[in-house]
């Protein structure tokens, strides 16, 4: 024991902190300073931990209540998107049959026969893959040409007419992105990516001129790719159609 007491009293002394000329008087004196103030160290400790638990708990009361108005925001917007996307009826058109097609002409959203989303349709449907909000495709050109689309990486606007975009929902207010290439005569799967009617808003709040999908890939004039959204997504009043509509009237 005194062995590491004198190992202890040579490494202050090394340090500066004691020295042996007065008879280490030094640590004598800081070990009955800290006697004396034992008490008051032991009363500020208290008080420390004291103001701390109660900073925590203040920190703990803001924390549950950001939570509680985080929860309710993201209730309100998924309760407004169900509302919205579920007015919208969003039952793709059947392409069976002439008398389903006129069927569904006059009950739902009229797509026009032999097309790119005719077919999308089609194949959705004979899948069974058909989201419950819909899906709509797109040709790159075709979404460049109306400014919606501003680049794609490693293709030129030359190329987008070989690049489709299809927009999909399965869950009010979440749209599923698919990028598909027919490059090599053969469609391929780019990339898809998924994103949320919220993060849109957040960014047209923060005035965002454009944005960026697909991990920086794909860049899109945000307004109108907001709008190209809610045209298809978001109920709007529709005119009541005729009641008899023949096929040879359709393809006029």
């Amino acid at each position: 024991m005194k062995a590491h007491a004198i190992q202890y009293l040579l490494e202050l002394e090394k340090l500066g902190k004691i020295d042996r000329n007065d008879g280490f008087q030094g640590i004598l004196n800081a070990i009955a300073g800290d006697v004396r103030s034992k008490h008051r160290k032991r009363l500020q400790r208290q008080q420390e931990m004291e103001s701390m638990n109660s900073a925590l708990r203040h920190l703990a009361e803001r924390k549950k209540y950001f939570e509680e108005q985080i929860n309710s925001y993201h209730d309100y917007v998924e309760g407004a998107m169900n509302t919205m996307q579920r007015g919208k009826g969003y039952a793709q058109l059947s392409v069976d049959t002439c008398d389903k097609f006129s069927h569904s002409f006059r009950k739902k959203r009229f797509v026009l026969p032999f097309t790119k989303q005719y077919f999308h349709l089609r194949d959705l449907q004979k899948s069974g893959k058909t989201p419950q909000f819909g899906s709509f495709k797109y040709a790159a050109k075709h979404l460049y040409d109306k400014g919606i689309l501003l680049s794609i990486d490693q293709y030129s606007p030359r190329q987008f007419d070989k690049v489709d975009l299809t927009i999909s929902s399965n869950k009010a207010g979440v749209f599923t992105l698919d990028l598909d290439s027919s490059m090599l005569g053969v469609p391929t799967r780019i990339t898809t990516a998924e994103i949320r009617m919220e993060d849109l808003l957040q960014a047209q709040y923060k005035n965002c001129s454009s944005l960026s999908l697909f991990n920086g890939m794909v860049k899109v004039n945000l307004n109108l790719f907001l709008y190209q959204i809610n045209k298809k997504y978001v109920p709007t009043p529709t005119p009541t159609l005729p009641c008899l509509i023949s096929m040879a009237d359709i393809m006029r």
